[in-house]
């Protein structure tokens, strides 16, 4: 998956090439986020980073999750039946891999995102009550076991794999600007990835 400034700026014309957009677009921050983590000697510091990556990673799944039921109800349509069968694996393979780690996804952005004086009201699925001070905060520590990131290497390949594949069914419409103001319309573009961003 491109990381990185595109050499000129394009912007999505379709609503495919808007998710495509956007997914790179978070797909980017977690890639300098996990550089970051890499970089980190502190341990506690590599913790609160890698938290704050499963917590976009968490987004990014959803993002994609929202991205495939516009698949379903608008561009389907559009593909001859092999690439409808193609597409419809590329979901299913990347579903199969990414349903066994959501849950603990949703953990770790509702329990290690969302600080609260009345965890009852956030976790209760936990069995957290107000006559219970200290739950809250061990499943706090509790996930933290969850934040080495190695663990989810299976999660960040199966996202580049099918990101990477949907870049190729050409559904994707985007346009440019040139220094004069006109619009440029075009289809398909370089490989989607490509998220304009100042310096």
């Amino acid at each position: 998956m491109t990381t990185g400034r595109a050499s000129e700026q394009v912007w999505p014309a379709s609503l495919y090439a808007r998710y495509l957009w956007l997914i790179h677009g978070l797909w980017e921050d977690i890639y300098y986020l996990i550089e970051a983590h890499r970089s980190a000697a502190n341990h506690r510091i590599r913790t609160v980073i890698a938290r704050h990556v499963l917590i976009d990673l968490d987004s990014l799944d959803d993002l994609i999750k929202e991205f495939h039921a516009h698949i379903k109800e608008q561009e389907l349509a559009k593909l001859r039946m092999e690439d409808r069968q193609i597409m419809e694996n590329l979901f299913t393979e990347y579903h199969k891999v990414l349903q066994p780690s959501r849950e603990a996804l949703k953990d770790i952005r509702n329990l290690g995102a969302h600080r609260t004086g009345k965890p009852w009201k956030k976790a209760p699925k936990f069995g957290v009550d107000p006559d219970m001070w200290g739950k809250w905060e061990q499943l706090l520590v509790s996930l933290e076991a969850k934040y080495d990131l190695s663990q989810w290497q299976h999660v960040f390949t199966a996202i580049v794999a099918l990101v990477n594949s949907l870049a190729n069914f050409n559904l994707d419409q985007w346009y440019s600007i040139s220094d004069d103001g006109i619009f440029h319309p075009y289809m398909p573009v370089l490989p989607p990835g490509f998220y304009p961003r100042e310096d």
